[in-house]
């Protein structure tokens, strides 16, 4: 069961790493906070493994939120979150309750622990931003701290774009060579592709449900569809047919498993 959170506490820290205070206004704080934010040990996961089937267990139920300073009413910021990669929910970030220096109460609970409470704040270097979702005890000690690695600055109202362009970038973008017929193939990491006549695609990321394995589908302007298995092995990206069952419930043929590989592309 995924958890409602109240969440956590951050630090600005300067280059030299002395704690830089900002004036009590929220929009201070929006260059460091604003986009979207996914947690770092999933981005890392699909480095890694070039898998997001794999990679979802480092998921948790916290993925991601994004932020987006418009929304902010008075002290008051509703941000949204990502359950898993599965669906959605919204927080309500609170800039007047400042716990310590640019980390600010998250309004949530979590019902299984209700003596918990969450902060939510971030992290300053010359290099990079990163943010921390912390959970605490009654007596403030610290039980659990996540960090999170900014995705996508842009502003958006869905996390799956930052989810998107994470896998996109990290497992596909590039240009490939058909290994049996020579053609050359692109993928950009705005999901866009020349694939088979195809101009975009997207990954599978949401493994709630029975198909649990990687997936990709090709999409145009004509709404023709392809789907396709996947796996990466160095430089090549291996395609797969699927078998399929006929899903009676749900009136519809269902992937059940990998076939033949159908495309073998080479990465130049």
């Amino acid at each position: 069961m995924y958890k409602n959170l109240t969440f956590i506490a951050f630090f600005l820290f300067s280059c030299k790493g002395e704690v830089k205070k900002t004036e009590n206004n929220p929009m201070n704080h929006r260059p460091f906070m604003e986009g979207c934010w996914i947690i770092q040990k999933y981005a890392n996961a699909i480095k890694a493994t070039k898998s997001p089937f794999e990679a979802m267990e480092y998921a948790d139920a916290e993925t991601g939120f994004n932020i987006n300073f418009d929304e902010i009413e008075g002290d008051s910021l509703m941000i949204g979150f990502n359950l898993g990669n599965h669906e959605g929910n919204t927080l309500v970030l609170n800039f007047k309750n400042n716990q310590l220096p640019n980390c600010f109460e998250l309004k949530m609970n979590d019902y299984e622990n209700k003596g918990y409470h969450f902060s939510l704040g971030y992290e300053y270097t010359q290099k990079d931003t990163t943010m921390s979702l912390i959970t605490l005890a009654k007596s403030n000690k610290i039980i659990k701290k996540e960090k999170y690695i900014r995705i996508l600055k842009d502003k958006t109202d869905d996390l799956s774009a930052a989810i998107n362009y994470l896998i996109n970038k990290n497992i596909f973008e590039g240009k490939y060579t058909n290994a049996v017929t020579q053609e050359k193939v692109f993928f950009q990491s705005n999901g866009k592709t020349d694939f088979k006549g195809f101009s975009t695609y997207e990954v599978a990321a949401d493994f709630v449900g029975p198909d649990q394995f990687d997936a990709i589908w090709f999409t145009n302007t004509s709404k023709e569809r392809l789907d396709l298995g996947f796996k990466i092995n160095k430089d090549t990206l291996l395609l797969y047919d699927f078998k399929m069952e006929w899903d009676s419930l749900n009136n519809e043929n269902r992937a059940l498993e990998y076939g033949n590989i159908k495309y073998k592309l080479i990465k130049k």
